[in-house]
């Protein structure tokens, strides 16, 4: 599926919704098995601004209810590419990528909730509620013979070259939650984050706790010449802060010269362009 060259704007709601649900709950004696898709999908060159909810919004949901003797649940976003396009001014996230599960039989739920193979490159998200935000929550109920396997994880996912600023919350966040009841959860996260502009944003990366956690964050501007703040690993930062472990921010880019880094932040923010540091920094280096 293609989304390319679009201006989608002033809408009462996300400017691109796609929901892929599924559901099942078995009348009779049998297996209960949902699962909801949202898979290879391409959006470039778009413009999304001015929408009172999120500019893109991608949700994938599996929800099974009852089932002898097994059941399972799968929410799963993945083969995603998000390039050159520009998320400014909606209400919610510039983007926002959500799956959840949920299952609940007689006997064992396999539950999972997934987020992989994602790419942003080159994009401008500007002046939103929340600037990327990806979630992955599962649940389930082990049933009076049997036990709950849950998984959450956000994997594989790539960020270059994007430009993310001005954000009101989150530049950047990743949560995972994998709640099991009678049964155990596993939780994953595992993101390349690398020669960005995240600044002037109110968190610039927010990392839920998982039972495995490796964000690559090196070589990104933080807003400031001193990298982001980080309670432990810079707290003489100044830049925009990080909250969460297992980040790997260092090297951080410093300020290098004058004139923006994207040349079209200037052109499409207008005077708004003046709340950005000035930076600029050559990618092929």
């Amino acid at each position: 599926m293609l989304f390319i060259g679009n201006s989608i704007f002033d809408n009462g709601g996300d400017g691109i919704g796609l929901y892929c649900l599924g559901y099942d709950k078995p009348l009779f004696i049998g297996d209960s098995h949902a699962s909801g898709y949202a898979y290879n999908i391409t959006f470039e060159e778009n413009s999304m601004h001015g929408n009172i909810g999120n500019g893109l919004k991608l949700f994938a949901s599996g929800y099974s209810e009852g089932g002898w003797p097994d059941g399972v649940g799968s929410g799963t976003i993945h083969t995603i590419n998000i390039a050159k396009n520009i998320f400014c001014n909606n209400t919610g996230a510039g983007i926002a990528l959500e799956s959840k599960a949920y299952c609940s039989p007689m006997k064992n739920a396999h539950v999972d909730a997934n987020v992989y193979k994602v790419k942003f490159t080159e994009n401008i998200i500007s002046l939103n509620g929340q600037g990327i935000s990806l979630n992955a929550k599962s649940e389930g109920i082990g049933g009076p013979f049997g036990e709950a396997y849950v998984s959450a994880e956000i994997r594989s996912v790539n960020m270059s070259k994007n430009d993310i600023l001005c954000n009101k919350g989150n530049g950047i966040s990743a949560s995972v939650d994998a709640h099991a009841f009678k049964g155990s959860g596993f939780t994953y996260i595992d993101l390349a984050i690398n020669w960005n502009n995240i600044s002037q944003n109110g968190i610039g990366l927010r990392v839920t706790h998982a039972n495995i956690t490796y964000v690559n964050a090196k070589y990104n501007f933080w807003g400031n010449t001193t990298g982001p703040y980080h309670k432990s690993l810079n707290p003489a930062g100044t830049g925009d802060p990080i909250i969460g472990e297992g980040v790997d921010f260092m090297p951080f880019l410093p300020l290098l010269s004058n004139g923006y880094n994207s040349a079209i932040i200037k052109t499409f923010l207008g005077g708004l362009v003046s709340r950005v540091h000035s930076v600029w920094f050559d990618f092929n280096q």
